[in-house]
């Protein structure tokens, strides 16, 4: 059973998610005996910081998540670029359209009326209806100004359009951790055992939200302390591919733990979904 708390990063402060995955370590070892958690990065949407290892996010995690029930857990960094928000331009097309639809529904409305169909007793369903119609024409209405405000915004200021562009890229960064849960479950359903999934379609991600160089994905991976870090990174800009390693804590007959290390190459498409799976 794999367990996987995306949501955990909408938590304030680094240490409360910390202390949340040390108990899902717990469970998954003491009280279940197993169990695999799956651990994202506080804000694993930003790149490390050297300079300042005291807010390093990766020091921070690997000081937050403690000693124990290690080999029951793995963990991903950094988090995936998705394509779940709408860009304006689309945002506006959608909203002409249900304008559009909306424009319909009021003046076949506006017949039924003239016709005398719509009673007080037998028709209050279809008038609550309508109401909710007319009131979500308004809505649209706004939505379009405001987006057609935006539209024109970008085309008067290019720092404006980068702005929005770096909103639109925070407000799309997700968590690996969910879709990760579902390729491995894919894995397991598909060969009947628990491996890393290759060559396997991830929808709705364009790229990883940070890339590495070779000495930060070794420290990554082979860290002094043995907590090493999953990388999920882009061979090249122009690359479709994703390569996780997929690496785990395993305990040895020892109280060390030992890694045990494999790649996964993930094929990724943009499409218009909302979660990448």
């Amino acid at each position: 059973t794999l367990i996987a708390m995306p949501d955990l990063m909408i938590l304030p402060e680094p240490a409360d998610c910390g202390a949340v995955q040390q108990k899902m370590l717990f469970h998954c070892k003491e009280e279940t005996g197993n169990r695999l958690a799956l651990l994202d990065l506080f804000a694993g949407f930003l790149s490390r910081n050297h300079e300042d290892p005291a807010h390093d996010l990766v020091i921070g995690f690997r000081e937050l998540i403690g000693m124990n029930a290690m080999e029951f857990g793995i963990a991903y960094y950094p988090w995936l670029v998705t394509t779940s928000e709408e860009a304006p331009e689309d945002a506006l097309a959608r909203f002409s359209n249900q304008a559009v639809l909306l424009d319909e529904l009021i003046l076949e409305n506006d017949q039924l009326l003239e016709q005398g169909k719509i009673q007080e007793d037998r028709h209050a369903e279809t008038r609550a209806f309508l109401e909710m119609a007319f009131y979500q024409v308004r809505e649209v209405t706004e939505n379009v100004d405001k987006v057609r405000l935006t539209r024109q915004l970008k085309a008067a200021s290019p720092k404006f359009a980068q702005l929005l562009a770096q909103i639109r890229k925070g407000l799309n960064a997700m968590p690996p951790s969910g879709a990760m849960a579902a390729l491995l479950s894919n894995a397991r359903w598909i060969d009947g055992r628990w491996v890393p999934s290759t060559h396997t379609l991830l929808q709705s991600v364009e790229k990883p939200c940070v890339s590495f160089s070779a000495q930060e994905e070794k420290d990554l991976h082979q860290p002094l302390s043995l907590k090493s870090i999953n990388t999920i990174v882009q061979p090249s800009p122009i690359s479709p591919e994703l390569t996780i390693g997929a690496t785990t804590w395993e305990q040895a007959t020892t109280a060390h733990l030992n890694l045990k290390a494999e790649v996964v190459d993930l094929t990724i498409v943009a499409s218009s979904g909302n979660v990448p799976t």
